[in-house]
């Protein structure tokens, strides 16, 4: 499943695991929530408005199933509330791709 909305695609439609903010969230299995990304040296920059970013494995029975990921073009745009909320959203979600695959 893959969903974007921006001006322009980006150019990073598939980023290694490792690789990344979200190379970093997939492998880690952990939430990323980076502040200001032009201080995050795992950033790989899709879009050059983007002052921050949230990435939010979406854990499956077995692996990691997809992920969240969201930029700002604010710093520091995610809080720990909006980490706790996008986690619940990816608990939602992994059943619902566990249920429909």
């Amino acid at each position: 499943m893959e969903s974007w909305v921006g001006e322009q695609a980006t150019e990073h439609v598939t980023i290694p695991l490792g690789q990344g903010v979200c190379g970093y969230a997939a492998s880690s299995a952990e939430t990323v929530n980076v502040p200001d990304v032009n201080k995050d040296p795992r950033y790989l920059m899709c879009f050059p408005s983007t002052k921050s970013e949230i990435v939010v494995p979406i854990h499956g029975k077995n692996n990691v199933l997809g992920e969240i990921d969201i930029d700002s073009n604010e710093v520091a745009a995610f809080t720990r509330q909006d980490e706790r909320f996008l986690e619940e959203a990816s608990k939602i979600l992994a059943v619902f791709l566990e249920r429909t695959h």
